[in-house]
């Protein structure tokens, strides 16, 4: 009797284990994380972070002075590497709370929260905060109630902005150096700008020269490049403010190009102008004449010489 007893009680505590484990098999596939892609970007006023979610979801939003948490209603996983990337002048510290429900930041700038929802993605854009119309008069009183001496040494400083050596502008606290490959491959100049993190960039095409815009501040070294540049190229000179750097290149008139990404990397392809019509054409009857045989009346003179030589 006692045996069976036992028996029973070990059956029923196996039981109740295989039902727990059930459950929390269950729990689990039940609150699996969803896959959700992350993308972010720097517009002109505000950052965007996109959560493209792919079921629908619920969130809610805590905006303090130094932190945002953004809530949802179910778990996610994701890869917040390039949102940390892009928004590196708004944000830091970017994780995912232990249940997976939330994303966490902290602010680097004061902003206003801007958020929406088209179909199942996600925007919220973090907004520079305008100066608030107090700050402005305030500003203006301590203007008016500043002493002479004051008004001297801004009057001062003022003359000396003037000078050449005083013009340019103040550097970022942080600016990447940013090293400039050169080279000549065939029919082409290469320039590489070797970014170590993804940047925007542009390249136009002026008279004077191109010019390649990059969206981040960086330091460039162009001492080999003004001393022994590659064909089509005449000069380099570059600039930087607090929104990004500029490098100018002084070309021939009419230069063709081409550029594309590798890795963080920009290439810039320089090709020589387009040839006109008439330098075409003038190159063609050029060829022509050193290719062609001598003419009738050269062939004529030479047999007769052969034949009268003169004595």
């Amino acid at each position: 009797m006692g045996n069976s007893g036992k028996t029973g009680r070990f059956l029923a505590g196996s039981l109740m284990l295989v039902i727990l484990f059930a459950a929390i098999g269950m729990g689990q596939a039940a609150w699996a994380a969803n896959a959700v892609k992350v993308r972010a970007g720097v517009h002109k006023g505000f950052a965007r972070i996109v959560f493209d979610w792919p079921t629908p979801v619920t969130y809610t939003t805590d905006l303090g002075s130094a932190h945002l948490k953004i809530r949802f209603s179910k778990p996610l996983a994701a890869k917040l590497s390039a949102a940390s990337r892009h928004l590196y002048r708004y944000v830091t510290d970017l994780a995912i709370s232990e249940d997976g429900h939330s994303v966490s930041m902290k602010l680097l700038r004061p902003v206003r929260l801007r958020h929406r929802r088209i179909d199942g993605v996600l925007a919220f854009d973090l907004v520079i905060k305008a100066k608030t119309a107090a700050s402005k008069k305030s500003g203006t009183k301590t203007a008016k109630q500043s002493s002479g001496k004051t008004a001297k040494k801004a009057a001062a400083k003022a003359n000396d902005a003037r000078t050449p050596a005083k013009q340019a502008k103040a550097r970022p606290a942080y600016t990447e150096k940013v090293l400039i490959r050169a080279g000549e491959h065939g029919k082409l100049s290469r320039l590489v700008f070797d970014w170590r993190r993804n940047v925007g960039y542009s390249v136009v095409l002026s008279k004077g020269g191109l010019s390649v815009a990059f969206a981040r501040p960086a330091t460039f070294d162009l001492s080999e490049l003004q001393k022994d540049p590659p064909r089509f190229i005449r000069g380099a000179a570059a600039a930087i403010d607090k929104d990004g750097a500029r490098v100018n290149l002084r070309t021939k008139e009419g230069v063709r190009f081409r550029h594309f990404r590798a890795g963080t990397k920009i290439v810039l392809d320089i090709y020589a102008p387009k040839k006109s019509k008439k330098v075409a054409k003038d190159a063609k009857d050029a060829k022509d004449i050193r290719t062609a045989g001598p003419p009738a009346w050269g062939r004529d003179c030479r047999q007769s010489w052969a034949k009268n030589p003169v004595s």
